[in-house]
């Protein structure tokens, strides 16, 4: 368990390492753009760090800051592009739907692993899987299966705010 432990560490240290490779790439080196470029990351990323106060304030009063929260749209979007995008590279479904859920799973590490994210990510896998299984899918069961995963991997989560609004709202 603890080389388990050691190699987790290690691939979050990766991570870590795209995500400071890519606010260098965006926010450091746009010296002119420095307003948009702080809004390209905290949409990308989900990090609102490089917003100054009166951006903030503006994306509060303008009803629009939670754009910045990566969430079930963020990774759904994410899916859908990376799937249009090897549609024309691999011809094998099953090829294309793995690839494009690795794609995900590693957006949904880059950016923080939110309640939202992780949901969005299980729902999408289990939605697919049952495609490729010639099943029939059932949003609400990927929902169900969702929730039972995470609260399998912590039965804390159950008092999250974010957790159970991530699932009220998608349920509703």
């Amino acid at each position: 368990s603890y080389i388990k432990f050691l190699k987790i560490k290690h691939s979050i240290g990766t991570f870590e390492n795209l995500r400071r490779l890519l606010e260098e790439k965006i926010i450091k080196k746009n010296k002119k753009g420095q307003k948009s470029s702080a809004f390209m990351y905290a949409l990308l990323l989900g990090d609102k760090a490089f917003l100054d106060a009166q951006q903030i304030e503006l994306y509060k009063q303008a009803g629009t800051m939670h754009l910045f929260a990566v969430s079930g749209l963020h990774v759904g979007i994410l899916y859908m592009l990376s799937c249009f995008l090897l549609r024309s590279f691999i011809t094998n479904k099953i090829l294309m739907i793995v690839v494009s859920l690795v794609v995900v799973c590693c957006y949904v590490i880059l950016v923080g692993s939110s309640d939202s994210a992780i949901r969005s990510f299980i729902m999408i896998s289990i939605w697919q899987s049952s495609s490729l299984f010639y099943k029939k899918r059932n949003s609400l069961s990927a929902l169900l299966w969702a929730s039972l995963i995470l609260l399998f991997i912590d039965h804390t989560k159950i008092n999250s705010l974010g957790f159970q609004l991530s699932f009220t709202v998608v349920t509703s």
